[in-house]
């Protein structure tokens, strides 16, 4: 098993970073996107975009995965430019799964094991607020 030190990349919101919103506030109820699994090996990148792409336009939400294995391949990642500090990645990153300009999200992996193909990073947080990881297990393979 992998060591998770590129797991997740997180970047502050320009209102928060100035103050002007709190950084833990409580998540609405928004609308919920079930995450059907795949099956053994197939990506599920698309699908959790798709999921992503949902909550977002409804102003927040759950994206909820039934428990199991998911794969997120290299091929599907997305490339998003910003800087890891001690790192030695090209610029733009492939992030597996990218979760950008969001608001009030949850991300529930029920005890899920998200396994991401290759040198991608597996979460990029950036530019949202009150987002939230749980019931997630991270490995690459």
């Amino acid at each position: 098993m992998k060591i998770l030190t590129n797991m997740c990349s997180i970047r502050k919101p320009a209102a928060l970073a100035a103050g002007v919103l709190s950084a833990f506030t409580v998540l609405s109820a928004g609308v919920h996107v079930s995450v059907e699994n795949p099956g053994p090996g197939a990506d599920a990148t698309a699908a959790f975009l798709s999921a992503v792409e949902k909550v977002r336009r409804a102003g927040g939400g759950t994206i909820e995965f039934a428990k199991g294995e998911y794969r997120f391949s290299t091929e599907g990642a997305t490339p998003l430019s910003f800087n890891i500090s001690n790192h030695n990645q090209s610029d733009p990153h492939a992030v597996a799964l990218p979760l950008t300009a969001l608001t009030n999200v949850t991300v529930r992996g029920n005890g899920s094991l998200f396994q991401v193909d290759g040198a991608a990073i597996g979460f990029a947080i950036i530019d949202s607020v009150n987002v939230k990881l749980e019931g997630i297990r991270l490995d690459w393979t």
